[in-house]
């Protein structure tokens, strides 16, 4: 809580909104969503405590088990009430938001933010339609997650707003849902370009977990990793089995509801894998198929 603390009092005293800095120097390893929350609540409390950097985590991870119930219960074709509070409590109760929810990190708040945005695509969907104010919602929660973390979190939601349209056939939907989330992604490269002359091309690559770590190694002595995808595994337990039960379970549902289990295999394996082997991966980066999961 040190750095962010920092970053925030740097905001409120110095006026580092847009270009963070950390004891004085440029800070671009995250984009500022987090400290502007945490300078938000700070301000509204009138002071900068561990309050104010703690309660904005705690605040995004009940925001997305409500989203996780609200989603369950437009989805379940029978017990919603069951399964919106089942959603809420998995989502809750797994260990990666027990984990993280209390210590001021953004893994937590890119997490909700990214599951709200794939809420509000569920519903359309469930719903068959999209109008202009749901789209500029998904987009709005997809631009702050990418000011959170950076373009990779936001993939885990992407990812099923395109596929799912296409695999139906539907290339106008798969356009909408593109368009939308390249815009959201355009705060987040204006922040980065602002900032291109404190970072190199180097920095980039590896907060992208693209390569390795600034100053160190960057030679890829392995493609892929396998140590931390167990961990990830691991800490999906046990909300794990009775996701897999589902999988077993969809060629029995009615074809028009095999969509649902779908999308949400789509927003939770390829990322969630993905994210742990690569060559810098960590079990924490896989936390956004924390929501699909639930």
């Amino acid at each position: 809580t040190r750095r962010s603390s920092d970053l925030v009092l740097e905001m409120l005293d110095g006026g580092a909104w847009w270009h963070l800095k950390f004891i004085g120097t440029p800070y671009v390893n995250k984009p500022p969503f987090t400290p502007w929350l945490m300078a938000a609540v700070a301000s509204l409390r009138g002071v900068l405590d561990e309050v104010s950097i703690r309660l904005p985590g705690a605040i995004a991870a009940l925001a997305g088990a409500l989203a996780a119930g609200a989603a369950a219960l437009v989805l379940a074709p029978r017990d919603r009430k069951v399964a919106a509070l089942a959603a809420g409590l998995a989502f809750l109760c797994s260990v990666q938001i027990l984990l993280k929810a209390r210590i001021g990190e953004t893994d937590v708040t890119v997490t909700a933010l990214c599951g709200m945005a794939l809420a509000l695509w569920l519903y359309g969907r469930a719903r068959q339609h999209f109008g202009p104010a749901l789209w500029l919602g998904i987009a709005v929660l997809l631009a702050c997650a990418a000011m959170t973390k950076g373009p990779i979190p936001v993939m885990f939601s992407a990812l099923p707003m395109i596929v799912i349209p296409l695999l139906e056939r539907k290339p106008r939907d798969a356009f909408a849902a593109f368009v939308v989330i390249v815009l959201a992604h355009l705060p987040m490269l204006a922040w980065a370009w602002s900032n291109r002359p404190d970072a190199g091309a180097a920095h980039w690559v590896s907060e992208m977990r693209l390569g390795g770590e600034v100053g160190g190694d960057n030679r890829l002595t392995r493609l892929l990793h396998l140590s931390d995808l167990p961990f990830a595994v691991l800490y999906q337990l046990p909300f794990l089995p009775a996701a897999i039960a589902l999988v077993f379970a969809r060629p029995d549902l009615p074809r028009e509801r095999r969509w649902v289990v779908d999308a949400l295999l789509l927003a939770a394996v390829p990322m969630g894998v993905l994210t742990t082997v690569l060559p810098i991966g960590r079990t924490r980066y896989s936390m956004p198929a924390t929501w699909p999961l639930a």
